[in-house]
């Protein structure tokens, strides 16, 4: 699946999702935050996958968002241990 400006990657049980607008340190757009949750999604329901891994290109991971207050983000972290 293409998502725009994120990279997503599944290799030996991990999901590494790279935002990759490192000319804005990563500062994310609406439609990037729509594909960070359908990127998320897509590894909460890969059976294949056991750890997420989030990182951004470049030299800054992410200019003025905090990834754990987005709801979607919430809602799978506190459902892993029901996961695992």
């Amino acid at each position: 699946m293409d998502f725009e400006h994120l990279i997503y990657n599944v290799d030996n049980l991990v999901a590494t999702i790279t935002l990759n607008r490192p000319e804005t340190l990563n500062a994310l757009t609406p439609s990037m935050r729509k594909s960070f949750a359908a990127a998320l999604e897509l590894a909460e329901n890969d059976d294949s996958v056991r750890v997420i891994v989030i990182t951004g290109a470049g030299k800054g991971f992410c200019f003025r968002i905090k990834i754990y207050q987005s709801n979607y983000f919430r809602r799978v972290c506190f459902q892993l241990p029901q996961i695992l």
